[in-house]
Order: structure tokens, then C-alpha cells, then sequence
């Protein structure tokens, strides 16, 4: 007998080479004292809704940009799931144990991503929610047998080099971490105008 998976959820995880990980995290740390805080109740800093950014993700840090763009393009190619080529993108760096997002998600058109540009073992995960509307229910229920078929939620630990990307319109937070917390990504959307017939 076989069970198959439909309606599956598209996420990618790629490794960047450690020297470029190395070198971006250097060039990042050094530019986080820029960092306002926007959220002094979790001490989350980012430059989200700032004119520029503290990096210059296309020029300074190139390597990365390029790496980025090729996971776009494969995980158009593989998924299907399209978007513009402009990508938006933003620093966050978590600072307290008690930091945290809450559950969100990018938008209905395109795709989102993130680069962990350094992490230690006490920063929280990011949390992917089913999207099936139904699944709490059905875990009310049935509890005590987890399965790919029925879980909540899929994490992922942070890992230094790593890159995620997902479709935009998946929902996720980013649980609270532990005491001496090291978190700082770069996160990213490629938005897609559904109205844009010239693709």
C-alpha cells in the first residue's frame, strides 16, 4: 500500500559556500550598530521601513545576491510559483531571549525568503503553519500521533549560510529564543504584480 503526499508545500533550503558566509556575516556585523530598534518590548532591530538599508545587499554583498537569485530561479523553474525579479530586502537582528515575530506572512503573490547571516544554538526557530484552515481540529483530536499529514507547524533551527525560500503567501513566526541569543537574517521578497501580463 502507498501513501502519497498531494498538495504539497514548496520549501527550499540551500547552503552558501562557508567563505561567503564568513564574509558576509563580517561585513553585516559590522554595519549592525546602524540598527534602530522598532520594537522595544522584544528588542527586535530592523531596518525594515527605512529608506535604505544598512547593506547594500546587490553591490556589497554581490556573492550573496547572486546566490539568491539562483534560488529564485530554480524555485521558480521546480514550483512554478512565479515572481519579479526585484527583490526587497531587510536586516533583523534579535537581541533578547524574549524576541520574537509573530505569525505573518509576505503576501498572496511571489516569493519570500531568508539568509541567516549568523545564528548560536539559543536563537529561536522559524515556524512554517499548515495550510491546511482545518488541521487544528483535526490535531484536537488526534494529538498524539504527529504525522507529515497532520502537524501544525514544520521548523527549522537556524544555521549560519543557510538560505530559505518559500512561497509568499505561506504563514510562519519566528519563536522566542534563549538568554546570550545570537539571530541576524537577512530577509527578502520577491513580489509578484499578478496584473503584469508581460512575463
Amino acid at each position: 500500500m502507498e501513501i502519497a503526499s498531494h498538495f504539497s508545500t514548496p520549501v527550499m533550503v540551500h547552503k552558501v559556500p562557508d567563505d561567503l558566509a564568513d564574509s558576509v556575516e563580517d561585513h553585516v556585523v559590522s554595519n549592525l550598530h546602524k540598527l534602530q530598534v522598532k520594537d522595544h518590548q522584544n528588542h527586535q532591530h530592523n531596518d525594515y521601513s527605512e529608506n535604505e538599508s544598512i547593506v547594500d545587499l546587490e553591490n556589497d554583498l554581490t556573492h550573496l545576491y547572486n546566490e539568491i537569485l539562483r534560488c529564485r530561479e530554480e524555485f521558480e523553474r521546480q514550483t512554478n510559483v512565479l515572481s519579479s525579479k526585484t527583490i526587497q530586502y531587510w536586516i533583523q537582528d534579535y537581541r533578547s531571549s524574549t524576541a520574537f515575530h509573530e505569525l505573518h506572512h509576505h503576501g498572496v503573490y511571489g516569493i519570500s525568503g531568508l539568509y541567516w547571516v549568523r545564528a548560536n544554538e539559543n536563537a529561536g526557530p522559524i515556524h512554517f503553519k499548515n495550510p491546511n484552515t482545518l488541521i487544528h481540529y483535526i490535531n484536537t483530536l488526534h494529538s498524539e500521533n504527529p504525522s507529515v499529514f497532520n502537524s501544525n507547524y514544520i521548523s527549522y533551527s537556524p544555521r549560519k549560510g543557510y538560505i530559505l525560500m518559500f512561497p509568499s503567501w505561506l504563514e510562519h513566526k519566528v519563536l522566542t529564543g534563549q538568554d546570550n541569543i545570537i539571530r541576524t537574517t537577512i530577509a527578502f521578497n520577491f513580489e509578484q504584480n499578478p496584473f503584469d501580463t508581460k512575463r
